[in-house]
């Protein structure tokens, strides 16, 4: 009976040894990372009525990728592939000379032959929807030019500077 005792003592002992091979190490979760954003989609909302043509939506678009490539960023063709998405709203484009009844509707507090663009630039996280980082772009200039493409062409840069500019004094990217 001692024998058996003294046997099953020790097929216990082995069984239990051999089941638990992690138990000196125990348990240490993974460690968690930051969230390195790696690839961008890069979209431009606004709307018709601003008179902000489709090639000028592109070429906003394709000048912020390639500024966006030379920081390292991949660029997506769709936001599911993205890390995250820019998106660039134009809250508000009042240009020189429009029609007089959107002028009077549209540039409150302009002067005569002044013009202004008000812009939102986001950034979303395309796996959790959430903001990472957000800029409240409010670009309003008050000057006269000869003709509305060359008003438009001075905002779109003056935007696009300061999204990439942001974009640099960010810490999250």
């Amino acid at each position: 009976m001692k024998k058996i005792i003294v046997l099953i003592s020790f097929l216990f002992a082995v069984t239990v040894l051999l089941s638990c091979k992690s138990g000196p190490q125990g348990y240490a979760p993974t460690p968690v990372a930051p969230v390195k954003y790696k690839t961008v989609y890069i979209d431009m909302v606004y709307d018709p009525i601003m008179l902000i043509t489709h090639d000028e939506k592109l070429g906003v678009v394709g000048d912020l990728q390639s500024r966006m490539a030379g920081m390292g960023f991949g660029i997506s063709t769709s936001p599911d592939r993205a890390d995250m998405v820019l998106t660039v709203t134009i809250d508000e484009l009042s240009l020189v000379r429009r029609n007089d009844r959107l002028m009077a509707r549209g540039t409150f507090g302009l002067v005569k032959d002044a013009a202004s663009l008000v812009y939102t630039a986001s950034f979303v996280d395309s796996r959790t929807f959430d903001e990472i980082t957000s800029r409240k772009g409010t670009l309003r200039t008050t000057k006269y030019f000869p003709s509305k493409e060359k008003i438009k062409e001075q905002f779109f840069s003056e935007m696009k500077e300061e999204i990439v500019e942001f974009i640099y004094e960010s810490k999250v990217f």
